[in-house]
């Protein structure tokens, strides 16, 4: 049908080489019509030790119709531990009047199947998951797919990546598992996660779920929601009448200290219809943030600095609780004027500390080009300029603002007023009797 389509949500692990700079893109095309795409979003998160990662990317078949494994991870953790596990793949069908099923299982246990059906033979569609668990012992999470009613099953691109959340920030989650339905027209909400932030700052929202409709002239609508606000509508049309289908969101969003509700939420497109949803699940995760404020209190947040506001107050969250950090300020050149080699988060990973641009008057100043201010853990070396911090070992977080000249006078306030009197002295002198002075000028800024 036109204008329905698909979500595509993947994951994969790469191993980055410090001081290269990277680029990740999604692209599309159409080979005939028009594509579309819309609610673009990339992540990108920096992952310590404590992650497990498996993929088997090439093209496997399965034709038996038996459930046959695609790619397995095993995650061993010392003890009882929560983890955010993601699965991802393309799923197809070589045979358009036929389906693929793909599953995601930890375990022997069912976290969630999904049903496809081509439109043309070959095509692909995309399964994803996302789920927090406890994992106390060793256990193995599989991803698996088989044909059904013939023809062949396309798998590529499986992966499965568990993430110690203890490595990232305070996080918040809910689930609903039971397959719930929807006749009404209207967006019936399946799962919540509402929570007040400690501190204002940034959060990463996942989404995940399987959806369907079951008639195949008619959509089935899943979308996130942020209180009442409809954040990433999707529309999907069945090709046929049991296909299940992934729908994932993810995001990052700026938050205040309020309390804020995020759902997962869906409705059929005709009410002679049945819209399903089922395996929902949200999660909101604490991300490092650094922000630039012009007050100690850190309530008036800016990303300029003038005259009126000459003292640079960094506030930084999602840190480890009461650790020591360094922080280094780079200028519109690119030039390290100053750190801060001794401040510590407190209890809840949260610093603060503060620059005072007077203090460097020989510090470039520009309204079109950034300074910055780079947190890096304890021990490590800052460098001298700013073209070289995100490739630094130790590196975690930066922010960017500007400082107009005002911020960065050029002869500090109280020397200016030793220079004046020193000028009237040497005024003084050149006039008195005896003296001749043809002219004396005395510029101050």
């Amino acid at each position: 049908m036109a204008n329905s389509g698909q979500s595509f949500d993947t994951q994969k692990v790469f191993s980055l080489t410090g001081g290269t700079s990277y680029t990740f893109r999604i692209q599309y095309a159409a080979l005939t019509g028009t594509a579309q795409i819309r609610d673009a979003t990339l992540s990108a998160i920096e992952l310590s030790s404590g992650y497990y990662t498996a993929e088997a990317n090439g093209v496997q078949t399965e034709g038996s119709g038996t459930y046959t494994q695609a790619v397995a991870l095993t995650v061993s953790p010392g003890g009882a531990t929560d983890y955010l596990i993601l699965a991802s793949a393309d799923i197809g069908q070589d045979n358009q009047a036929k389906q693929a099923y793909v599953q995601f299982l930890s375990g022997s246990t069912d976290w969630g199947e999904a049903i496809f059906s081509p439109r043309i033979a070959g095509d692909y569609g995309n399964f994803s998951i996302g789920r927090k668990a406890t994992v106390s012992s060793s256990t193995t999470f599989k991803i698996q797919f088989k044909e059904s009613g013939g023809g062949n099953a396309l798998i590529r691109n499986a992966r499965i990546t568990a993430i110690k959340l203890s490595d990232l920030g305070e996080n918040f989650y809910n689930e609903a598992e039971s397959e719930t339905t929807d006749t009404t027209g209207n967006y019936t909400t399946k799962a919540t996660t509402t929570f007040t932030p400690v501190y204002q700052g940034h959060y990463f929202v996942g989404a995940w779920s399987l959806i369907k409709e079951n008639s195949i002239t008619d959509y089935v609508y899943g979308s996130l929601f942020q209180d009442t606000t409809n954040l990433d509508e999707q529309s999907f049309a069945p090709n046929t009448a049991t296909d299940y289908n992934s729908s994932a969101h993810n995001d990052k969003f700026a938050l205040t200290k309020a309390s804020v509700t995020y759902s997962t939420q869906f409705k059929t497109g005709n009410v002679a219809s049945t819209a399903y949803m089922k395996n929902a699940r949200i999660i909101a995760i604490r991300a490092n943030t650094a922000e630039s404020y012009s007050n100690t209190g850190h309530t008036t947040q800016t990303d300029s600095f003038s005259s009126s506001a000459n003292t640079l107050y960094l506030w930084a969250h999602g840190l480890s609780a009461s650790t020591s950090y360094i922080v280094a300020y780079y200028d519109a050149n690119g030039n390290k004027v100053g750190s801060d080699v001794s401040p510590s988060s407190d209890a809840n990973g949260v610093l603060a500390t503060s620059y005072y641009f007077p203090t460097n008057p020989s510090a470039a100043w520009s309204d079109l080009v950034d300074w910055h201010a780079a947190v890096f853990a304890s021990g490590s070396t800052t460098p001298a300029t700013w073209g070289s911090v995100t490739g630094t070992t130790g590196f975690i977080v930066s922010d960017a603002f500007k400082v107009a000249s005002s911020a960065i006078p050029e002869v500090p306030t109280f020397l200016v007023g030793i220079l004046i009197s020193l000028a009237s002295a040497g005024i003084y002198y050149w006039l008195r009797p005896g003296r001749r002075s043809k002219s004396l000028t005395l510029t101050s800024r």
